[in-house]
């Protein structure tokens, strides 16, 4: 694909490593990112319908520069955002003073169980490598309350994952995991989720050219 490279591996980089580099991506290409996201993602109002409102505790998992976290504070609901990305965190701190934001892994929060309504990771999980999604999971069904909300956006077709050049920063390749359809939805459901909503976009754009896959589940049991 045109403006587009893989290798389908990690170059041999720790998951740590992989995850450390797509911090550092984000931190040097801050000012594209925002200029190309300033609106808050596709489906937040139908998950936002779904939490109690001004009871809901929500989790922006890979908040960025805050926008989802912004729109969802704007409607009332207590929100907190996390990012490994260090000038990510310090915009959305800059921008949203009143939002609590944390500088840390997404995949080593250490939340009590059952602290949040809802959580919201829009392109957060692509960045994380397959062997880590199943144990992601199972962490995000722990601190969520019996019946909360988890939406998860994907980049979606064949399974794979290595890096890939977005168009608008074609020479600096970013790790993406791309899920199929079945494989993030088993995944959800062997770890306690039961899906309630699916949506679909084509690629429009200067974006990767993937579908893009919308999912709200809510956790089903304890």
């Amino acid at each position: 694909m045109k403006g587009l490279r893989s290798n389908n591996a990690t170059n041999g980089n720790s998951t740590s490593e992989v995850e450390a580099e797509s911090a550092k991506y984000y931190d040097r290409n801050i000012q594209t990112y925002s200029v190309n996201n300033q609106n808050p993602a596709d489906f937040i109002d139908e998950f936002l319908t779904l939490i109690p409102k001004g009871k809901g505790r929500i989790l922006d998992l890979g908040c960025g520069p805050g926008i989802n976290s912004g729109y969802i504070d704007s409607k009332h609901f207590d929100v907190e955002g996390v990012d490994l990305s260090h000038k990510m965190i310090a915009q959305a701190i800059m921008t949203y003073p009143n939002i609590k934001f944390h500088l840390a892994d997404m995949t080593q929060i250490n939340f009590p169980s059952q602290s949040f309504d809802g959580i919201f990771a829009s392109y957060s999980i692509i960045h994380l490598p397959k062997e880590k999604i199943p144990t992601f999971f199972a962490e995000l069904h722990r601190i969520l309350r019996l019946g909360g909300l988890l939406y998860v956006s994907v980049q979606c077709g064949e399974s794979t994952e290595g890096f890939y050049s977005h168009p608008s920063i074609p020479d600096e390749p970013l790790f993406l995991n791309i899920f199929s359809k079945e494989e993030v939805t088993e995944c959800l459901s062997k770890n306690g989720f039961k899906i309630i909503s699916q949506h679909e976009k084509l690629p429009s754009g200067k974006v990767f050219p993937f579908m893009k896959l919308f999912i709200m589940a809510k956790k089903s049991f304890e």
